[in-house]
């Protein structure tokens, strides 16, 4: 409209110098008027996003942010659309998947696997039948299996499409690193270990980043943890004592920022992998817990790696600024789980597993999982904050559940039926109604559609809910049901608009489809 009035006023005086002056001044300001006007219109437009960062931090819970006065958590969240109840929505909580289901949009029912343990029913990696832990997995078969799926479906793939830069995914734990990136991520840049040294791996890692001294790490300190059940190893996931080779959460932030320097990038998956050691370590997700880890002497404690976590997202922050590109990039800050404190630990420290995986001794298992697994039929059963047990069809149900109902914490179990060629989890135990009042609401609400997104041909037989604070692993654990292991923070920056509360239901694999509603992807 401007560069029509502005033209229509050069063309009258030009051609027509006598034309009248009232006339003329009319059109002059009508001109001035309309092209002030559509300035202010289109400086209100917010303005489509084309940067992308995607950060997880492993096992963060939303309640740690004000719990621990994470002062950038805090300042960002004010900022940003703030949907205060995400959660997982799946079993299992796991890293493994979670990474998977963020980019790709789907559930882990949809998935090549749906939990730390996959049951390869069909044989994508080999033998046919076979199990496999699915964190232990290699690139190549991590790979392959990702590329069962359309490539389209990889938001990784959407942003190179529509934004035009590369896309990197950063983080220590490698598995974790390559499944959010998935294979059309342009490099995955993760840690390897080797005879107590880490180094920088992954997949198209530029060759000047593979490089750098700085971020070539000690990996064999255990830091006060060496007698319990989870160590550290070394500066993997904390800092450390090298101001030259900083690990942990520092390690993922500077690796961004030199990745950063190169300038051609639209995307970055960061995987802060910190908070779920020492949550796993030290089970201090709701306070310092008592015996046997009260008496572990070290440095790095949950409130500790939290602030350093919170203080690596507040630089990632001040170089999106210093950059100028804070008002060109979409920031979301999610977790792939929670957790929760086992005060009821049912485990012995030594496997959560019973079956043919590296070669683990069954003999070595919990009791309590000993007592179900001993009848006919069973092939194989994680326990974690849940328990997923696989059966031959016919295995003897009927003494392996009436074994299963006297496990303490036991509050449903569900059976894998495929009825009208439709995979689903039906409810064959219950006892909700001995659980407090906010715990049995949270169950009803949600334990049926959490299990039945692992639902499909490949899925555990069983799939057994634990009570709050009740479980096998270590003594921060997730994996389960429990609404602490399922709420998640999901915090989105969007450039132009304000800071706002959404009380709307979220769950980690709808976290894809906002993204390409902003990024118009």
């Amino acid at each position: 409209m401007c560069i029509v009035l502005a033209a229509l006023v050069s063309l009258i005086y030009h051609k027509y110098m006598k034309f009248n002056l009232r006339i003329l001044l009319f059109i002059v300001t009508a001109s001035l008027s309309a092209c002030s006007q559509s300035s202010v219109n289109q400086s209100a437009m917010p303005r489509t996003p084309d940067h992308l960062v995607l950060m997880v931090f492993d096992a963060m819970r939303p309640d740690y942010i004000d719990r621990f006065n994470l002062k950038n958590f805090k300042k960002l969240r004010s900022l940003s659309q703030n949907y205060s109840e995400a959660s997982v929505g799946y079993i299992g909580a796991e890293t493994v998947v979670s990474h998977l289901v963020i980019p790709s949009g789907r559930k882990p029912k949809d998935l090549p696997w749906g939990d730390d343990v996959m049951f390869d029913r069909q044989g994508a990696l080999g033998e046919p039948g076979r199990f496999y832990a699915s964190g232990d997995l290699s690139f190549d078969q991590l790979t392959k299996l990702m590329n069962t799926l359309p490539s389209s479906q990889f938001l990784s793939f959407e942003l190179k499409k529509k934004l035009g830069g590369k896309v990197y995914a950063i983080g220590q734990k490698n598995y974790a690193t390559t499944v959010m990136g998935t294979p059309e991520a342009d490099a995955i840049i993760t840690i390897k270990k080797k005879n107590g040294r880490c180094s920088v791996d992954g997949l198209h890692v530029p060759t000047r980043l593979a490089a750098m001294d700085r971020f070539n790490l000690d990996c064999s300190q255990k830091y006060g943890t060496e007698n319990t059940f989870y160590p550290y190893d070394g500066n993997r996931f904390v800092p450390g004592n090298d101001p030259l080779h900083i690990g942990g959460d520092a390690w993922v932030a500077d690796m961004a920022f030199e990745v950063m320097d190169q300038k051609d990038w639209s995307g970055l998956f960061l995987t802060f992998g910190s908070i779920d050691k020492v949550a796993h370590q030290l089970g201090e997700q709701d306070g310092a817990r008592p015996s046997p880890t009260q008496n572990v002497q070290t440095p790095y404690t949950l409130p500790i790696l939290l602030q350093i976590a919170d203080i690596q997202l507040g630089r990632i922050l001040d170089r999106l600024e210093r950059d100028r590109l804070l008002d060109r990039t979409m920031i979301v800050v999610t977790a792939d789980h929670g957790g929760q404190s086992n005060y009821q630990y049912l485990g012995n420290g030594k496997t959560s597993k019973w079956g043919p995986i590296k070669d683990e001794s069954q003999d070595e298992t919990p009791a309590y999982v000993r007592s179900f697994t001993k009848f006919k039929g069973v092939k194989f059963s994680y326990e974690d904050s849940a328990i997923r047990t696989w059966l031959e069809p016919d295995a003897d149900l009927k003494h392996i559940v009436a074994a299963m109902k006297k496990v303490p914490g036991i509050i449903e179990i569900y059976h894998l039926k495929n009825i009208d060629q439709k995979w689903v989890y039906q409810n064959i135990f219950s006892s909700l109604k001995k659980l407090p009042k906010p715990a049995r609401q949270w169950a009803l609400r949600n334990n049926a559609n959490i299990v039945d997104a692992a639902a499909n041909e490949s899925a555990p037989t069983l799939m057994v809910l634990l009570a709050d604070n009740v479980g096998f692993d270590l003594m921060g654990d997730h994996g389960g049901a429990q609404e602490h292991v399922q709420r998640v923070p999901l915090i989105m920056f969007i450039p132009e608009l304000p800071g706002k509360d959404i009380l709307e239901e979220i769950h980690l694999y709808d976290v894809k489809s906002k993204i390409e509603k902003v990024l118009q992807l």
